[in-house]
């Protein structure tokens, strides 16, 4: 049987399109086999976009990850801009987590950009400590739906031996 990780979950009800599965096979298989064998078995609308094969003992993409790419939509491009441009300086977030509350300079752990058509591109650090609606919330002035907030991308450490894999 297989070992399966999934290694950057989302907040719930938060779509994606930037989402890794790890898996420790039995048997070794060509990344091409494993690709159409886990295509056939996905529901509809998930497509399986790349497989890499990972040397045995090599680091995994939970240590590879540095920062998680979000797109805000349904932004006039002018509150995109401001928001953005609020990273310039140091923004405090308040945050909670288990109960305990501290504060976070977003200006330290987040870059953003207006994204055409209408919305934000808001890139989080890894272990930043700072939930993509928290930090939304601070840039925009208002509290945004999650829902409303899509992973696009991921960035990468590179890996040993060479270049970012995706």
């Amino acid at each position: 049987h297989m070992k399966l990780t999934f290694s950057d979950p989302n907040p719930v009800g938060m779509e994606s399109d930037a989402e890794f599965l790890e898996m420790i096979l039995a048997e070794p298989l060509a990344a091409d086999d494993v690709g159409e064998r886990l295509g056939a078995m996905l529901p509809a609308g998930f497509t399986v976009l790349e497989v890499q094969v990972l040397a045995d003992g090599a680091p995994g993409i939970a240590k590879q990850l540095r920062g998680r790419v979000y797109e805000v939509g349904d932004l006039p491009a002018a509150a995109a801009a401001a928001a953005a441009a609020k990273l310039g300086s140091p923004l405090a977030v308040e945050v909670t987590h288990k109960g305990k509350v501290r504060q976070v300079d977003l200006s330290e752990v987040a870059r953003a950009a207006a994204a055409p058509p209408g919305g934000l591109r808001l890139t989080l650090s890894n272990g930043a400590g700072v939930r993509p609606a928290e930090a939304v919330e601070a840039l925009v002035g208002r509290p945004t739906d999650v829902q409303s907030i899509r992973k696009v991308d991921v960035e990468l450490a590179p890996w040993p031996g060479g270049g970012v894999k995706r």
